[in-house]
């Protein structure tokens, strides 16, 4: 099957959308609404502050609100049954979100999967701090080599277990800072 479409009619699929989503039911009938609107690719939020949205051999743990099924699964399914393209979004850099925090029911400092795991992976701001002044995500650090393999391992799952059509980086970077 072609890997691009002569236009890119995109939408950024969220993990809170996919989570209310809640079932391939739920997805099948935000794709069928996507479908409608023109849309021929879905950037599908795969991995979000530390947490796979599908259950992981690599990964510390999945996203607890999607726990007994596999999104990214019928993502695929459901994007390729309607002629769409699905691409991985993943979260590089930014292993955990304050935001989400607060929905697990998790403090306010609790750095997310990764970084509870292998706290050694941590980015530190210049001041010390793994979470910067007036930010609300903490960050592996980009120059380890354990996490930059780890990062590939995860990328190499998703793509040979899942038949996406590509991998989109998201926060691939070193957080902000003054």
């Amino acid at each position: 099957r072609p890997l691009s479409q002569p236009e890119v009619r995109a939408i950024w699929l969220d993990r809170g959308t996919i989570v209310r989503a809640g079932s391939r039911q739920g997805l099948a009938r935000l794709f069928d609404r996507l479908t409608a609107a023109g849309i021929n690719t879905v950037f599908f939020e795969t991995v979000n502050a530390g947490y796979p949205i599908y259950p992981s051999q690599v990964a510390p743990a999945q996203n607890p609100l999607t726990r007994g099924w596999d999104p990214l699964a019928e993502a695929v399914d459901l994007a390729h049954q309607r002629g769409m393209e699905l691409h991985a979004w993943v979260w590089a850099f930014a292993a955990g979100n304050q935001a989400h925090n607060a929905i697990l029911h998790q403090p306010a400092s609790y750095p997310g999967p990764i970084l509870a795991a292998y706290p050694g992976w941590a980015n530190y701001d210049n001041r010390g701090a793994l979470i910067p002044p007036g930010q609300k995500k903490p960050f592996l650090d980009p120059a380890n080599p354990e996490v930059r393999q780890y990062l590939l391992s995860l990328f190499e799952e998703i793509v040979s277990r899942y038949a996406v059509d590509g991998l989109q980086l998201d926060y691939i970077r070193y957080p902000f800072q003054d």
